[in-house]
């Protein structure tokens, strides 16, 4: 997948070391959401992330929740569930689409 002239910046500073996260899909979450909602990062994060969307975050009323997680345990039944896009993860009842 080609992440443009951002995705060419984020290479080069991870060769370089300065990078130690992969931000586009933080970066598509955070574009992808409804005005209002939820962006929930779950996993083990503990790297630095530069160009963040953090303009978008605010003038869009985003929140972003973020913790830890089991992801060996959790992972795959998740990912299932949301494939199948039968539920909210946030709220567990039927997902709706942004209006």
């Amino acid at each position: 997948m080609r992440h443009g002239l951002v995705g060419t910046y984020d290479r080069l500073k991870q060769a370089a070391m300065l990078e130690t996260d992969r931000p586009h899909a933080l970066r598509q979450a955070i574009m992808a959401c409804c005005n209002g909602g939820t962006v929930s990062v779950a996993g083990v994060y503990g790297g630095c992330i530069d160009k963040l969307l953090f303009g978008s975050l605010m003038n869009r009323s985003l929140t972003l929740r973020s913790g830890q997680t089991r992801v060996r345990r959790y992972m795959r039944p998740l990912l299932e569930r949301s494939q199948k896009k039968d539920f909210d993860s946030r709220t567990r009842r039927k997902a709706k689409t942004c209006s």
